[in-house]
């Protein structure tokens, strides 16, 4: 049983078995050694019979199982090919020429005159070894181990190709009946020719190139607060994690497992008129990633980080159908489309910006220090939100609302992510940072800045509220005002009435006074 881990283990894949394994490496003519799959083939000739060329490892690499019928193998460009090669000899008998005359075959020499990797290009072709398409060359051995070193921009799909070209040399005799008067007669060699035979062959993988992605990181930092830094990561291509100082790490949603290649759980032993299929002691490794069905998390304690966004855009249906069920994994449930995370934004509570590392799919293959410069945003700061009461009555209250930054310079936030917020509705504040707000007169209204991702921007700011003034919060003079005008105006027609009143002769009215007395 195989269970997951968080980063990609070196393949397990080691040539040293290969080559201590004496059936591959017999150099029999005889017989021809390879496993189930590969693809026995025949000289032009006839001379040479099964011969093969298989790649044991391609490393370092990882497989990912991107949906249920999906599998993108990643390599890393500066990699190496683990082959084996091998063929049998088949030596023709005599061939007559007539009655007194004939060609015999004499095996010279039989051997693996060149192995190589290739990228694109016909990796069958006689003269491959030597071409253009050459990416590394190896030895003439039956287990070859052969550095590359591939092209293409990260991402590209190639082909990666090992080719063996396999020799034969025959001694040809012609060949005449000589009779002998005192004596039996004899087949004595009027020629010779030395015949040399060539048979290519080879087997491919398409992958596509793991290099060094092109990626970005920022280091962000908040006003006192628990955790006062941040971290924005984003690559390119599929990644694994982020290392952070103090042995934490961020992991993306991708987990990993190795498992054996069982198509070298057998091997086929070929020779002339025979074939046996025996057990192998060979079990190279493979390594799979996948979607883990948890999503990205924090290793090994949240405590002081804090996941805060995942941005991904393709999307894929889960591979679980693809995984074998012996392998004890949880990736994400059959039948669940998960999205592929591109950024990673974090809160942590401290770190040197420097020490990040970033984790890519194919081991050995990270970004840190000089390969990924951590560019330091400016500082995520609090607004300021200040509100001026334009008008009031019984039906509403409408307010001025400007927001500023920590230097006093205005915040706009039309055509940018930002907003004002009151009662769910949203406002945009202008060039000079202020936006007017109509609220009813007899509530407290709550307004709120939201601002636009401080990862997204080149003005992080965090969100900030404030509770603008209405009826219970207006100045008192405001209010006093108020209230004396509403009197006076009720109180104006009955002192008109009294004082007209009193101009009557006979009726003293005025001042109120005198009937207040009696």
């Amino acid at each position: 049983m195989t269970t997951s881990y968080w980063h990609p283990l070196p393949e397990e894949a080691d040539i040293t078995a290969v080559k201590n394994v004496p059936l591959l490496n017999a150099k029999e003519k005889d017989r021809s050694v390879g496993i189930p799959g590969s693809e026995f083939e025949e000289g032009d000739r006839g001379w040479i019979q099964d011969a093969h060329a298989t790649m044991f490892a391609l490393q370092p690499s990882t497989h990912l199982l991107k949906g249920p019928d999906e599998t993108v193998q990643y390599i890393d460009p500066e990699g190496e090919v683990l082959g084996t090669v091998d063929y049998r000899v088949r030596v023709p008998g005599p061939d007559s020429l007539g009655s007194d005359r004939r060609a015999i075959f004499k095996l010279q020499r039989h051997e693996i005159e060149s192995t190589c990797v290739v990228q694109g290009g016909d990796p069958d072709r006689e003269d491959i070894c030597s071409s253009e398409y050459v990416i590394g060359t190896g030895d003439g051995s039956h287990t070859p181990t052969i550095n590359f070193s591939a092209s293409g921009r990260a991402g590209s799909q190639q082909r990666i190709s090992f080719a063996a070209e396999v020799r034969v040399t025959m001694l040809k005799e012609i060949q005449e009946w000589q009779e002998q008067e005192n004596g039996p007669g004899f087949w004595e060699t009027v020629q010779e020719n030395h015949i040399d035979s060539e048979k290519v062959v080879s087997d491919t993988e398409e992958v596509t190139v793991y290099n060094t992605p092109r990626a970005t990181a920022y280091a962000f930092e908040f006003p006192s607060q628990r955790q006062k830094m941040g971290v924005s990561f984003a690559a390119q291509m599929p990644w694994a994690g982020i290392d952070l100082p103090g042995e934490t790490r961020i992991n993306t949603l991708y987990r990993f497992y190795t498992a054996r290649d069982d198509t070298w759980d057998t091997l086929r032993i070929k020779g002339q008129g025979n074939e046996n299929i025996i057990n192998s002691s060979l079990h190279p490794a493979r390594t799979y990633a996948f979607p883990y069905k948890g999503g990205p998390d924090v290793d090994p304690s949240p405590i002081n980080v804090s996941i805060i966004d995942t941005i991904g855009r393709a999307e894929y249906q889960s591979p679980s159908p693809a995984i074998p069920e012996n392998v004890s994994v949880s990736p994400v449930p059959k039948d669940t489309n998960y999205t592929q995370p591109q950024t990673v934004v974090a809160r942590v509570n401290s770190y040197d910006p420097s020490e990040i590392r970033a984790l890519g799919l194919v081991h050995g293959i990270n970004l840190s220090n000089d390969d990924l410069p951590v560019e330091r945003k400016a500082n995520v700061t609090r607004p300021e939100i200040e509100t001026e009461l334009l008008e009031f009555n019984n039906s509403h209250a409408l307010f001025a609302v400007t927001v500023t930054d920590a230097s006093g310079d205005p915040i706009r936030t039309a055509g940018t992510d930002a907003y004002l917020e009151y009662m769910g509705e949203q406002y945009d504040t202008n060039a000079s940072g202020q936006a007017v707000i109509r609220t009813p007169s007899s509530t407290n209204p709550r307004i709120t800045y939201v601002p636009a991702d401080w990862w997204a921007t080149d003005d992080p700011q965090l969100s900030a509220s404030t509770d603008a003034p209405a009826r219970s919060s207006i100045s008192t003079a405001d209010g006093i005002a108020g209230i004396i005008s509403r009197v006076i105006m009720l109180a104006i027609p009955f002192l008109l009435t009294f004082w007209l009143m009193d101009k009557v002769p006979g009726i003293s009215t005025w001042p109120p006074r005198e009937i207040l007395k009696r």
